[in-house]
């Protein structure tokens, strides 16, 4: 059973890929639900993960949505290949000056 929960201001289902619409996650943030359990996964192992500005935005969002579910029980955040998280991508920081 899919739920829908307010999301700003759409209505969001519990859904994987209803989620990743909403929250503009595309493939760098993976959702899997199996059940009660939520899969996270960071999907930019070529950056050890490491997280972007829409990435640190959608995750939150995906939390936010997951944890108004009463279906989920539990969700767990993984990384893609060896590394968990990097850290902030800070290739993504403004440069002084620029």
């Amino acid at each position: 059973m899919t739920v829908e929960r307010s999301l700003g201001e759409h209505a969001v289902s519990t859904d994987p890929d209803a989620i990743h619409a909403a929250t503009g996650t595309g493939n760098e943030l993976v959702l899997r639900r199996d059940g009660g359990i939520a899969r996270l996964t960071l999907n930019r192992a070529e950056k050890r993960n490491a997280l972007t500005a829409e990435m640190s935005w959608g995750l939150a969002r995906v939390l936010r949505v997951l944890s108004e579910d009463a279906t989920v029980r539990a969700c767990v955040i993984t990384g893609q290949g060896p590394a968990f998280c990097a850290g902030g991508d800070v290739g993504g920081f403004p440069v002084k000056g620029q």
